[in-house]
């Protein structure tokens, strides 16, 4: 008989059990819908998802990201409810969690029932951004800083498409920079600066003017559309950009930038900012001017 030779199908759909799952073989031909091969084996998507938790969804984003891969049907992601449970653990702790936005709703009437109320809406593409309320809040030169603040219901899933776009874009970005990112910040980046920058004669201080106020939204979602292959993520995205705020409770529109003090703006901002502006101090490096990818030489 000798053994089985190359990728054809062997037996006649006898039961197969990996990793504690039961799942069976089929001949070519017939695979049924909501299933997908794995190698000559066939899981159901149902028996897939019940699998999946939060960190598992993440760790399978981060690798494609490591990769630059593309990354397709992710906004049925956002139907994982341990995704939600895990921005409920990041942001419940918050003191803007008991701030209101434009309604009274906070973390404090939060429940699996608003869980399941935000994926339901989400499921039939029913959800709808509420604007912000806008506020001022001073600064140490004397002028002040809008800031945006979300309805409760806003920030959790904000939370939940933020920490899908870190997972994916996180391991791109360049060991030099420090804002916005998990783990760094003003120390991470001195301890670099102490550590590599012996002999250093001088530093450059720069300061982008009004840096989430002048986002502008079509590179934004075009960049996006670069690897996530999903309409229905990219729409809902662009529906959180266009959202508008409330000033004085008169509601003014969005036509570019992204919310100061949002749960996503900082992503939003970073990754732009990577996209757009990020150098390397030996070799060209692809950057985005408009939408269309060229390359520099840059010394610095």
């Amino acid at each position: 008989m000798g053994w089985p030779k190359g990728r054809k199908f062997y037996g006649h759909g006898a039961t197969v059990v990996v990793d504690g799952r039961t799942t069976h073989s089929r001949s070519a031909g017939e695979l049924h819908t909501g299933q997908r091969v794995a190698g000559n084996l066939i899981e159901t998507d149902s028996e897939v998802r019940k699998m999946r938790n939060a960190e598992t969804i993440l760790s399978i984003i981060r690798k494609r990201g490591q990769h630059g891969l593309l990354v397709n049907d992710v906004y049925r992601l956002l139907y994982q409810k341990d995704l939600y449970l895990r921005a409920y653990g990041k942001l419940y702790r918050n003191d803007g969690a008991m701030t209101e936005g434009v309604t009274s709703e906070t973390v404090d009437g939060m429940s699996l029932e608003k869980i399941d109320t935000i994926i339901n809406a989400l499921r039939y593409e029913k959800y709808r951004w509420t604007p912000v309320r806008r506020v001022y809040i001073s600064k140490k030169n004397g002028k002040s800083r809008p800031l945006g603040l979300p309805t409760w219901s806003d920030k959790l899933l904000q939370e939940v498409i933020r920490s899908i776009l870190e997972a994916y874009y996180e391991p791109q970005f360049s060991d030099h920079s420090h804002g916005f990112r998990p783990k760094r910040g003003c120390h991470s980046a001195l301890r670099e600066v102490i550590k590599k920058g012996k002999g250093t004669k001088w530093f450059i201080e720069g300061d982008i003017c009004a840096c989430f106020d002048k986002i502008d939204h079509t590179i934004l979602i075009n960049i996006l559309k670069d690897k996530f292959l999903d309409n229905r993520f990219i729409c809902l995205i662009s529906g959180l950009l266009k959202a508008g705020y409330l000033e004085d409770w008169k509601f003014n529109a969005t036509f570019s930038g992204v919310p100061q003090g949002s749960v996503a703006g900082s992503i939003f901002n970073t990754f732009i900012i990577v996209c757009k502006f990020q150098f390397k101090s030996l070799g060209p490096m692809p950057i985005y001017i408009g939408c269309k990818p060229i390359r520099l030489n840059a010394k610095i």
